[in-house]
């Protein structure tokens, strides 16, 4: 006989006779301890089948031939002294990402072994006069050597496709197709999440609202940035299709599994963006199946969230656990992680002199002082205003609510990595303006027409609840 999870009040039930389901008992400490004892285990082997990964692209890509290429992109000026160029929108380019990923294991020792180049992942460092990434990289057409910066703990998953690509193709192009690639996914996340009256008209427009403040407007923006975003909302627009007949079991797996992989792409870039875009994601899926119970959404919302921390931030410790293992005095490479580690928990910044929530507020005033804020308040204003006029009314606020708890998680990272958020808020500002997309999208989901509130009572006891599959 098959198992379900009802999506509303009922809890969970077997398949039965229509007038007798029985209600299924709490799965037990050992289940539980089985499916994190499970979960351990895929952890461990995705993070090997990625080791393999680069591995097998380091050993696949010879290193000669990508010099020769990036030489070409200095020559043909895809690759500047500027690491922070404006592009015609106004915004700053994290050029400085672009040209430190793309001197991965270019300027080091030559004749290394593929175990060699996992191991030391370097990039280049900076000159004494201070220059920085793209002002070094460029040094290269000169044929002077180089300085290294040994960043073992940093290794990327994105290599796996640049170094092969970049070999085929020219960073432009790469930087644009990645680029249009991530505003596809995008756009195509916050159409099938949203869970509106007018789902096309509100997931287009937080779309919208989110490229126009992060300077997603422009394709040709960062690669590595780029690959990032693609790989977080594909990653979401898979895990919504999933959570929507999944049981809390599945769904922590399909998340910790879609987490390992956003993290092998890239770990700095999106740590809790993935945790935001993969609770939303469930969540909107849930609703949309027609569950607006509490308790299941309290369910997802918390199985996502300790499914990213295991799958992301487990991927994080076993890649530098791995790399510090590789090298000739493990203890000293985990002793710079950790002092590398606190640094960036609590190290001062002397040019931010805001308190103790200098973090939040140096990331949320790029979002502040963005002028497209004002228009996208107001024209959210603008909608909920029309919609009240024409007797719509908040009757989801319960549900809503979970919006405005996956807006406030970016706060506690931006407060744990304190010094790491000051300094990188060129990026991670992200993900306070993905806070606040996301608090205007629970607002709007929260509206519906005063005679939906109506019928909902009378169609519940005429309509079976949807339901989601739990274990087999």
């Amino acid at each position: 006989m098959g198992l379900s999870l009802a999506s509303e009040e009922h809890g969970e039930l077997l398949d039965g006779p229509p007038n007798g389901q029985v209600r299924r008992a709490p799965l037990c400490a050992g289940a539980i301890l089985s499916r994190l004892v499970l979960g351990a285990l895929l952890v461990l082997g995705l993070n090997g089948a990625f080791a393999a990964a680069i591995l097998l692209t380091d050993a696949l890509v010879p290193n000669a031939a990508l010099k020769e290429r990036v030489l070409h992109f200095i020559a043909a000026g895809e690759i500047t002294a500027d690491n922070w160029p404006r592009d015609f929108t106004g915004h700053t380019l994290d050029r400085y990402s672009d040209c430190t990923a793309v001197s991965t294991n270019l300027v080091g020792p030559a004749g290394r072994s593929a175990v060699e180049l996992l191991r030391d992942a370097d990039v280049v460092g900076p000159l004494p006069d201070g220059r920085e990434a793209c002002a070094v990289l460029v040094q290269m057409a000169n044929g002077a050597p180089l300085p290294v910066l040994n960043y073992f703990r940093y290794w990327h998953g994105y290599q796996i496709l640049t170094k092969p690509l970049l070999l085929l193709v020219d960073l432009t192009t790469l930087r644009t197709t990645s680029g249009i690639l991530y505003l596809v996914a995008l756009a195509a996340f916050f159409v099938v999440t949203a869970t509106g009256r007018h789902a096309l008209f509100e997931g287009a427009y937080l779309a919208l609202g989110f490229t126009l403040l992060t300077g997603a407007e422009n394709p040709n923006g960062v690669m590595v940035h780029n690959l990032a975003l693609l790989a977080t909302f594909a990653g979401g627009i898979l895990l919504h299709r999933v959570a929507r007949r999944a049981s809390p079991s599945r769904l922590f797996f399909a998340a910790l599994v879609i987490a390992a992989g956003i993290g092998f792409i890239d770990e700095n870039y999106v740590p809790p963006l993935a945790a935001m875009v993969l609770v939303l994601a469930s969540i909107s899926s849930r609703r949309q199946a027609g569950c607006e119970s509490p308790r299941v959404l309290g369910e997802t919302f918390a199985v996502v969230l300790f499914a990213w921390a295991a799958g992301y931030l487990g991927t994080m410790l076993l890649r530098v656990g791995l790399s510090a293992l590789l090298l000739p005095d493990p203890w000293a490479g985990a002793k710079d992680f950790l002092v590398q580690l606190l640094f960036r928990m609590g190290g001062e910044v002397p040019w931010e002199t805001h308190g103790v929530f200098a973090p939040i507020l140096r990331n949320a005033r790029y979002v502040v002082m963005n002028p497209v804020l004002p228009i996208f308040l107001i024209g959210t204003a603008t909608v909920v205003a029309a919609r009240l006029a024409a007797g719509w009314r908040f009757v989801q606020r319960r549900s809503a609510s979970y919006y405005l708890l996956i807006a406030v998680l970016p706060l506690f990272w931006y407060m744990t990595f304190r010094n790491y958020s000051i300094i990188h808020a060129y990026f991670m500002y992200r993900w306070a303006a993905f806070s606040v997309v996301c608090g205007v999208g629970g607002l709007l989901t929260s509206l519906q027409p005063d005679r939906a509130a109506v019928a909902a009572p009378r169609l519940a006891g005429l309509t079976r609840p949807a339901v989601i599959d739990a274990e087999e």
